[in-house]
C-alpha cells in the first residue's frame, strides 16, 4: 500500500506545482479528485466506497483548477463527522452543450436548515464551499456556482455547474 499512497500522492503535488495556470481540463480535475478519494479508501479502508458516473462527452471542459477536490474534502471534515460507517460519496458528471454540471452526493449526517443558509452567505462558516462559488461568480458570472441540498441525516448533495468551455489546445 505504501507504494500505491506514494503515487497518489505524487500524482496530487505534481498537480498542484504543474503549471502556473489557474485553469485546467475536466481530465486533470477528475484525476486530482480521484486520487484523493482512492487515499481516502486506503484510509478507511472498506468503510468507504466511491463511485463517478458521466453524462455526455467531458474530456476538453476547461475549468478553474481546485473546484472538485474541496468539496470532496468537506465530506470527510463536515458530512461524515459525526456518522456511523459506511460511507458513500457518488459523483455524476453531466455535460450539455451549454453547461456541465459536478454532483457530490454523500450519505453523511446531513446539514440543518439554518447551517444550510449560512454556508455560501456568512464569512465565519464553510470557507471552502464559499470560496469555490465566489471564484465561479467571479470567472463566469452569478449565473453559474455551487448550490448545496441536504437532509439532516440522509445527506447532501453539492452541485457545482459551470459554462461548457472547450479547451483550445485540444480543438482541431
Amino acid at each position: 500500500k505504501i507504494p500505491e499512497i506514494c503515487e497518489k500522492l505524487s500524482s496530487m503535488i505534481r498537480y498542484n506545482i504543474s503549471s502556473s495556470e489557474d485553469f485546467g481540463n475536466l481530465d486533470g480535475e477528475i484525476l486530482h479528485a480521484e486520487n484523493y478519494l482512492e487515499l481516502m479508501k486506503i484510509r478507511y479502508e472498506d468503510k468507504f466506497q466511491y463511485s463517478m458516473s458521466y453524462v455526455g462527452e467531458i474530456q476538453n471542459c476547461h475549468l478553474p483548477k481546485f473546484i472538485i477536490q474541496p468539496l470532496l474534502e468537506n465530506c470527510f471534515a463536515h458530512g461524515f463527522r459525526n456518522k456511523e460507517f459506511p460511507w458513500q460519496i457518488n459523483i455524476q458528471i453531466y455535460c450539455t452543450e451549454e453547461c456541465w454540471e459536478v454532483q457530490i452526493q454523500d450519505n453523511g449526517c446531513g446539514i440543518c436548515e439554518e447551517d444550510l443558509k449560512e454556508i455560501l452567505d456568512k464569512e465565519r462558516k464553510s470557507i471552502g464551499v464559499r470560496n469555490t462559488n465566489k471564484r465561479i461568480h467571479m470567472i463566469y458570472g452569478e449565473k453559474y456556482g455551487v448550490t448545496i441540498s441536504s437532509q439532516l441525516e440522509e445527506g447532501t448533495v453539492v452541485t457545482i455547474r459551470l459554462p461548457l468551455k472547450i479547451n483550445s489546445k485540444k480543438q482541431s
